[in-house]
């Protein structure tokens, strides 16, 4: 366990706040199949996802995914490709499995899990559309818990399309517990 007066913010860490990490744009454009299957898998049957007839009257112009499909739809990776959770540790320990994943520096002793997400939905996706994630290592501040000293990281994902369009803004937030 690390000395209770030392920061759980390290100098690496501190030094990181701010960083951009590569953008990442997803493989494929955006298919009618695809919309199709993310709206089966949210329950969510309405027929702006589906049916053109339909979507074309109204505001989209057409058929769009649901909200929050950028923030998978960005993360796919292509057919052939390798699978980069099975170059993941099952160990759930930092310095192992987050920072090699993530690259952000967490102090080695702790536990990282995700704790929460904020999203501002923008505009919806459409078909045809090629979504791209931008990484951005936004704050990290310290909290006490009833078990011990608590490190969250916030990063902040903007997805866009081909365009440049803003489709989503996410907020997600991982928490160390020392271990």
């Amino acid at each position: 366990m690390a000395n209770e007066t030392e920061s759980l913010i390290t100098d690496e860490l501190r030094a990181a706040l701010g960083r951009e990490f590569p953008a990442v744009t997803s493989c494929d454009k955006l298919s009618t199949s695809e919309v199709r299957r993310f709206a089966q898998a949210t329950v969510d049957d309405s027929p702006i996802y589906y049916d053109e007839d339909h979507a074309r009257n109204l505001k989209y112009g057409g058929v769009v995914a649901p909200g929050s499909y950028p923030i998978t739809g960005a993360r796919r990776r292509a057919s052939g490709t390798p699978d980069p959770l099975k170059s993941v540790s099952t160990d759930s320990r930092a310095e192992e499995s987050v920072e090699t994943t993530k690259g952000i520096p967490w102090p080695p002793h702790l536990l990282v899990f995700h704790a929460y997400s904020d999203l501002e939905i923008h505009q919806l996706a459409r078909v045809g559309d090629r979504i791209t994630q931008h990484r951005r290592l936004a704050d990290a501040y310290e909290k006490t818990g009833r078990r011990g000293r608590l490190l969250f990281i916030v990063t902040e994902n903007t997805f866009t399309n081909q365009n440049g369009d803003i489709l989503c803004t996410e907020r997600y937030v991982d928490v160390g517990v020392e271990n």
